[in-house]
């Protein structure tokens, strides 16, 4: 199966939910325009504080998920068009090294050039060429939450896909050919890429210890837990960009597709949740600890039984050698991925807070991620969002509009915007400020759109 076809395969078998998401674009569950924040209405809630289960139910008994379309975010490097001039420059030298017309010491001056320019523009393309694609779902009629044991209870059974791929270049070599006339171009550029697949089923409970006052503010301060069982099967694959295999439309992308098994590990964890929540008539504050029992995997290792594989799976092999053993007095191998690589999902804590301004139903959110996380793409993220939500009548629209900012990695921030109708239908979408560029046209650095249905009762 090409990669392609695996990455069309993967987002039809995500087509619903997104309460669950490994830690990337989508954030850590919930809605994506209201950031970590547990709100009425909203049962994908239930992947926040699971001490504020009673939030999402806003007094009602019983709140299930039905049916939606998938929880889809994407990250794109940043190009800059000066990529494109100066691989126009590096042609143009590249014609004139070849044009026989031409004085040979000319053309031998343009190859030069051509050697000395091409592996510092093709490592600077390298740093920019990446995308990281992640997809979150829920099994449809979940995540189900209720009343009963004496308390809030919910059910959960949901899957999270993360992909990153990005270009590797360390050398980039260009020989000019006094017998042929031509310039040879000989180079390591290979595809790294990263993805997980990860089941999980959880198990909430909350329950409140009565009225207390805090402050002066009077509330119902509650406890709660969540009960992790996953399931994670990870993958990493180095493969080489000029080894086409045997038919010329075997690319790097279809091999990965090809070794995806081959490459991969799967492994069990256990994760636990732990929340604290306080709610007022017209607030609701909580602490969450995610990951307090952290749940581990690993990837499959690399460059391993090179002898064995069959050709061009054994040049792909054998490449991982010039990024997985970097030679430092050459620097060659400056890109380098270690041979054998974990992925535990730490400790996070995170805050949240919402505020009703009296009857309006216009309510104030806020979250904040204490300490980053790291993503299978290897970037960190540590989400903090504010917002605003309106929620009236129930034949009005409710509207959600918010800021999220990564305070790690690049800082990258997203404008998100939420459309509940008839406190059924939920739209949901958002767009990074940031802006990248390519051949002139820019395009916005991550995106993500999620389209789902709920109902209480």
């Amino acid at each position: 199966m090409s990669q392609a076809a695996r990455i069309t395969t993967i987002t039809l078998l995500f087509l619903s939910f997104k309460s669950f998401a490994l830690p990337g674009n989508l954030g850590a569950g919930g809605q994506l325009s209201a950031g970590a924040t547990s709100l009425p209405h909203a049962t994908t809630s239930l992947a926040h504080n699971p001490a504020l289960l009673a939030r999402a139910l806003d007094g009602q008994t019983l709140g299930i998920n039905g049916f939606g379309l998938p929880a889809i975010a994407l990250e794109l490097g940043d190009f800059k068009e000066d990529f494109v001039d100066r691989l126009d420059q590096l042609e143009e030298q590249i014609e004139i090294a070849e044009d026989e017309n031409r004085p040979y010491a000319e053309r031998r001056a343009a190859a030069e050039k051509v050697d000395d320019e091409l592996s510092p523009l093709m490592q600077d393309m390298a740093r920019a060429a990446r995308v990281n694609l992640d997809l979150s779902m829920a099994l449809p009629g979940l995540p189900l939450v209720s009343q009963g044991l004496g308390g809030h209870f919910a059910v959960n059974a949901e899957a999270a896909a993360s992909l990153s791929a990005r270009v590797l270049n360390s050398r980039t070599e260009a020989t000019f050919d006094d017998i042929s006339q031509t310039v040879n171009i000989d180079d390591d550029t290979a595809v790294y890429v990263r993805s997980a697949e990860i089941f999980d089923v959880a198990f909430a409970y909350s329950r409140s210890l009565g009225t207390f006052q805090l402050a002066r503010l009077n509330g119902e301060l509650s406890l709660g837990a969540r009960l992790h069982l996953m399931q994670g099967k990870l993958s990493r694959q180095v493969m080489r960009v000029d080894d086409d295999g045997e038919e010329e439309e075997d690319t790097a992308f279809d091999r990965a597709g090809d070794n995806y098994d081959a490459n991969s590990e799967t492994a069990n964890a256990l994760g636990l949740d732990l929340g604290v929540g306080f709610i007022g008539k017209n607030f609701s504050m909580g602490l969450n600890l995610r990951n307090l029992v952290p749940p581990e995997f690993s990837f499959g290792d690399l460059g391993r039984d090179c002898a064995t594989k069959p050709e061009p799976q054994r040049s792909d092999c054998e490449a991982t050698a010039y990024y997985t053993d970097p030679d430092p007095a050459t620097g060659y191998g400056a890109e380098a991925i270690p041979a054998r690589e974990d992925y535990t999902l730490p400790l996070q804590a995170v805050l949240e807070l919402s505020y009703t301004l009296g009857e309006s139903g216009l309510s104030v959110l806020a979250s904040h991620e204490l300490n980053a996380l790291e993503g299978i793409n290897g970037g960190a993220y540590q989400w903090s969002h504010v917002g605003l939500a309106y929620s009236g009548p129930w034949w009005l629209p409710s509207l959600r509009l918010g800021y999220r900012q990564n305070l790690a990695d690049e800082g990258m921030g997203v404008i998100c915007l939420g459309l509940n109708l008839f406190r059924f239908l939920s739209i949901e979408a958002f767009q990074a400020t940031e802006k990248g560029e390519f051949d002139g046209e820019e395009y916005p650095r991550s995106a993500g759109v999620s389209i789902g249905l709920t109902r209480r009762f």
